[in-house]
């Protein structure tokens, strides 16, 4: 598993270096939407890789490592990209306030997707369901950003 973290860590830093140059671009809703895809794609993959394994078992291993790559990629596009969409509907004065209450329902989203995540790992369906739902999860997010969060942002931003 510490593979995989570590490979996790080098896809965030390695997003971090093209994404917040689309962003200073104004390319700020595509970074997110970009982003959402990519987890979505390793949560689809990471769902399936029990049933390629039966298949093919020597890709399985590569696809895990391949996978943390992928989601770190995702989560180091949309982690700042949306922590800048909110400072960016704030007034000067209530920028943190913004920063702040990102980073709560951050928190509070990684929590309950971790509690949701242990309940549906424990089904008979075991993990791949829980990443299935996760990929469900950025699916429905993805659609809400595209017609509702990302049209709301460009008619408010401030900056």
């Amino acid at each position: 598993m510490g593979i995989f973290f570590s490979l996790m860590a080098v896809g965030l830093i390695g997003s971090r270096l093209f994404a917040g140059k689309l962003v200073d671009r104004g390319k700020l809703i595509h970074v997110i939407g970009y982003g959402t895809i990519v987890c979505l794609v390793g949560f689809v993959t990471l769902s399936g890789l029990k049933k390629i394994g039966v298949y093919n078992p020597s890709l399985v291993e590569g696809l895990f490592y391949f996978i943390a790559i992928v989601l770190g990629t995702g989560y180091g596009m949309i982690f700042p990209a949306y922590n800048t969409l909110f400072v960016n509907l704030a007034q000067n004065n209530r920028r943190a306030t913004a920063s702040s209450t990102y980073l709560t329902s951050w928190d509070l989203g990684v929590g309950t997707g971790l509690i949701l995540g242990g309940i549906l790992a424990d089904s008979p369906r075991g993990l791949p369901l829980a990443y299935l739902v996760g990929a469900m999860a950025s699916g429905i997010s993805f659609l809400f950003f595209r017609r509702i969060a990302g049209p709301h942002f460009d008619r408010n931003k401030l900056r």
